[in-house]
């Protein structure tokens, strides 16, 4: 399979919202990979992503189809983008600015083991360049230990910074990349 990692477009994201459904995990279920309890956006909030945000898309140019994506944004868009959520403010006080911070990794089950989370982190850093000296992560480790996306981010080079307790009942891990 040939695929390539472009910057999202309006088109994108009805197969945007349909991998987001797809990957969708209940944390009362024995799943241990996936959006945990995910609020999937409306289609005008992924509109508003991805004018605002560092949106990509995995293209399969074989097939003509989006395999996953990934969201970034820079610490300035955060506000704007998430209002008050406790975990992107937990990562604003903790990091150092300037920062991006990564709020999902998806790709569909027929492109796992692919590598395209290290292709999307290959990016991510080639757009941001100089302009940060972090990108942050937040995986849900509790009630369920979301050990896939753990063990992705370790390979990528971020490592576990602390943990913290939000929405009532998840725990999250955070994750720091220097770059």
């Amino acid at each position: 399979m040939d695929y390539l990692i472009r910057k999202a477009e309006q088109e994108d994201i009805e197969r945007i919202i349909e991998i987001a459904q797809s990957r969708l995990v209940s944390s009362a279920s024995q799943e241990t990979t996936g959006l945990i309890d995910y609020p999937i956006p409306s289609a005008e909030k992924y509109s508003k992503r991805i004018s605002q945000g560092l949106f990509y898309v995995a293209y399969d140019t074989s097939w003509g189809y989006v395999a996953g994506f990934m969201d970034a944004y820079r610490d300035e868009s955060l506000k704007n983008i998430f209002g008050d959520d406790p975990v992107v403010k937990a990562i604003a006080e903790a990091g150092e600015s300037p920062l991006a911070y990564i709020n999902t990794l998806a790709v569909t089950k027929e492109f796992e083991g692919m590598r395209l989370p290290s292709q999307f982190f290959s990016r991510l850093e080639e757009d941001l360049g100089k302009s940060c000296k972090q990108v942050w992560a937040a995986i849900v480790i509790g009630p369920l230990k979301n050990k896939r996306s753990a063990a992705v981010f370790s390979r990528a080079g971020f490592t576990f910074e602390e943990e913290i307790r939000a929405f009532e009942k998840y725990t999250f891990g955070l994750y720091k990349k220097r770059l």
